[in-house]
Parts: C-alpha cells; structure tokens; sequence
C-alpha cells in the first residue's frame, strides 16, 4: 500500500509544470525568515520541490553563495549576507504599506523606498526607522523592509473611543495610524467621547497596538473615521 501511494504521489508530481525559481525568489525568502537563515530542507519542503526543481534550487543557492548574497554553515543551513541598514522616516497609508524617506541620498535609488503592509514591524506613520533595502528595480526604485524602529513620531494618539461588543477601542483622527488602538484600563463610562491615548504596546503581525486612556477631550466634533 505504501509503494502504492509513493507511485501515485510521483505519477501527480510528473502531471505537475515544474516551478521556475531565480536568485531573487530565494533571497527574499530566506531574508524574511526569522532570524534570516533557512535549513536547505525547510526550504525544499516549502517550495514543494519537485526532484528538478530541487536541483535547480541548490544550483541557485551555490551560486548565491558564491556572489556572496548567502552564507552556507554547517548542516547546510543557508543565511542572508549582512547589508548596510538605511536610516529614514516612515510614512505609512492607510492600507498598511508604505514609504521610507532616506536620512541621506543612496546613490542608485532616486525615489522613496517602498515598504510592502507585512514588512513593515511595529513601525507607525512618521516613525524613526532602519531598514534594509530587499529589492533593486529599474528607474532607481527599491524596495526593503523595517529592521529596528529607532524613534518613536508619537507615544500618544487622538481618537473616539468606541466599544465592538467585546472590546474597548480608540478610532485614531488620523487615517495613516492603525484603525484601533485596544484599550486597557477601565473606561466604559467614556464611550463615545474623545480621548488622548498612551501607546503601551506598538503592532505587530496579527496583534493591534494597545494603549490606556490618559485624559478625556469631550465630546468635541473632530475628524475620526468611520
């Protein structure tokens, strides 16, 4: 029976178009890894390699290796090369991606650096940040993502406080900030009014940013999204 089944998991991989992998597809895979190193067989497994396709994925990874782009240790563990950080503002959209202004000009890029929604940390709109710069493109675009959050634009937010059923929330006035700040402490009376917010927790991947309410502005008619 298990014979069997191996044919016929082999017979399904040859019906299957075999993946086309390059250098790039491989070094922003293993950059986005936690702490930017990856096992050869993680890798194998994730891509769901065909026996072509693995070898042509550990051609790829040799030849990064010997660009210097990756860092091949022992147990065939694989890391990304080390790169220079670029220090900037971040500015964010309201759909969760966004922009990093360099503190100085990087020769070759002649335009803000793009920061895809899922590479962006605990980073917030006007934050301090360093990040790395992933991806190249033509007309001197980049890409990259948020390494370390360096300073802070704001501890604290203005928002409405509103109440989901389940759980206290401040709508912040301004759109580019996360569209909930979770609330701590006790304040049901507030509901509805405006508040200022102290930031405690920042946003991460798959948790909203958390704060307490330090003072109560009223019931003033101010901007807040709906």
């Amino acid at each position: 029976m298990g014979a069997k089944n191996s044919r016929a998991r082999s017979g399904r991989r040859k019906g299957r178009p075999e993946p086309d992998f390059n250098k790039e597809d491989l070094v922003r895979y293993i950059q986005k890894s936690a702490d930017r190193g990856m096992n050869l067989q993680r890798i194998l497994e994730d891509f769901e390699a065909t026996p072509v396709a693995r070898k042509q994925i550990k051609d790829i990874l040799n030849q990064l290796v010997k660009e210097g782009k990756l860092a091949r240790h022992r147990g065939n563990r694989y890391e990304a090369a080390a790169r220079k950080l670029v220090e900037g503002t971040i500015m964010l959209h309201r759909d969760g991606y966004g922009f990093v202004i360099p503190k100085e000009k990087i020769p070759g890029i002649d335009s803000d650096i793009y920061i895809p929604a899922a590479l962006t940390d605990s980073a917030m709109n006007g934050d301090k940040v360093n990040i790395e710069i992933t991806m190249r493109k033509p007309g001197g675009r980049a890409e990259g993502r948020v390494v370390t959050v360096e300073k802070r634009a704001r501890t604290t937010i203005v928002g409405q406080l509103r109440y989901d059923g389940q759980t206290f929330f401040v709508a912040p006035t301004d759109e580019k900030l996360p569209s909930k700040i979770l609330i701590t402490n006790d304040v049901s009376e507030h509901k509805d009014k405006i508040v200022e917010v102290e930031i405690t927790r920042f946003p991460s991947e798959g948790r909203w940013p958390a704060g307490k309410v330090v003072s109560v502005i009223g019931f003033h008619r101010l901007p807040v999204r709906c």
